[in-house]
């Protein structure tokens, strides 16, 4: 069940992505939504971006607001702030391996999910979510967030 414009709806592809399909959802203004069970990899990959400060004041800070529940989980793994690059690296090979799960348009661009196994240094190597973003005129996506499915 999903909620759309203050209703929720069950998307008639609800048992296809529960079989294994790749569901990928776009909005598009006013409130437009238009699905596809078409599988896809994140556009542009090999040149994918992860931001130093994404991770080393976000995702790896344990006193960041927001970030600090996320920060445990992934030091939990193996990953800290001083060796950030092996981080950066295990999210885009996570991008790179996967297939997007979904994908949402807007007027800034395109926001795309990638579900699926992070490579950690401690091998227990956990489901995480990513997202990422594409601007209209951008040419490589760039880390939003991540983490754990």
């Amino acid at each position: 069940m999903t909620t759309h414009g203050g209703g929720a709806y069950s998307s008639p592809l609800a048992q296809e992505q529960k079989e294994g399909a790749q569901l990928r959802v776009i909005v598009s203004p006013p409130d437009t939504v238009l699905t596809s069970t078409q599988r896809m990899k994140l556009p542009n990959v090999d040149k994918a971006r992860v931001e130093r400060k994404k991770i080393v004041e976000y995702l790896l800070s344990a006193s960041h607001p927001d970030g600090g529940a996320k920060a445990r989980f992934f030091s939990s793994f193996g990953f800290n702030a001083e060796k950030w690059t092996i981080f950066a690296a295990a999210l885009k090979e996570q991008a790179r391996t996967h297939d997007v799960s979904s994908s949402i348009e807007s007027h800034y661009g395109t926001r795309y999910t990638v579900d699926g196994r992070l490579t950690t240094p401690d091998g227990r190597n956990p489901n995480v979510r990513t997202v990422w973003v594409m601007g209209k005129r951008g040419k490589s996506p760039r880390l939003i967030t991540a983490f754990p499915i």
